[in-house]
């Protein structure tokens, strides 16, 4: 039986960590390459479920606005057709007022 001491059992010794040194940077450096993709697809997932999230609560609130915009212009469109007839009806009132002091001058029938 060789002792531990002696020189060939270093020389052996010393060639297996070697061996099992260059094996495990070899393993490290393909596990944090494995580990750099599984972090990436990790990332990319989580952005698309945001994005998903975002257009999900954006398409909400955008026909939630476009709606009460709607409602809005269509409130905005009936007091405008009002306003044109009130316009109107001004307009026919004071033609009528003309015609009734060309009859009325200063409140009296001309005789």
């Amino acid at each position: 039986m060789q002792n531990k001491n002696t020189p060939k059992g270093n020389a052996f010794v010393n060639i297996v960590r070697g061996v099992v040194r260059e094996e495990m940077r070899g393993f490290e450096k393909r596990q944090e390459v494995k580990f750099n993709q599984l972090e990436q697809k990790l990332i990319n997932k989580i952005d698309e479920k945001i994005n998903e999230k975002f257009e999900e609560s954006f398409a909400k609130y955008r026909n939630e606005t476009l709606t009460k915009l709607d409602a809005a212009i269509a409130r905005l469109d009936k007091r405008h057709e009002e306003q044109i007839a009130h316009d109107g009806q001004h307009e026919e009132i004071g033609e009528r007022l003309e015609d009734l002091e060309s009859i009325h001058p200063q409140g009296r029938h001309v005789s």
